[in-house]
């Protein structure tokens, strides 16, 4: 299992060793990317009008973490489905 992931199972009520059965993939935001210029949307815009921080604006750019709610604010905003501003990569190694 990667630090990365083990780190993460802090955060969680699972431990590493049970993280380490559920993780499989990770979650991309390139679909939202893509979705903000095929519509004129800069990230900028989203910060300024309250739907994110600058703060996870970065952590979206990187594929970080994030909250359920997270989409939420962004599919109400963009008045989309999660479907057209995310996307599940699996995990090669699994």
């Amino acid at each position: 299992m990667s630090e990365e992931i083990k780190k993460e199972a802090q955060d969680t009520e699972l431990n590493p060793e049970e993280l380490d059965k559920v993780a499989g993939g990770r979650i991309s935001f390139h679909p939202l990317f893509s979705y903000l210029e095929a519509h004129d949307i800069s990230m900028y815009t989203l910060i300024k009008d309250g739907v994110i921080t600058a703060t996870e604006a970065t952590r979206l750019r990187a594929d970080h973490n994030f909250r359920l709610s997270l989409i939420d604010k962004l599919c109400t905003y963009l008045k989309c489905q999660p479907e057209d501003i995310i996307a599940y990569i699996p995990d090669q190694d699994y």
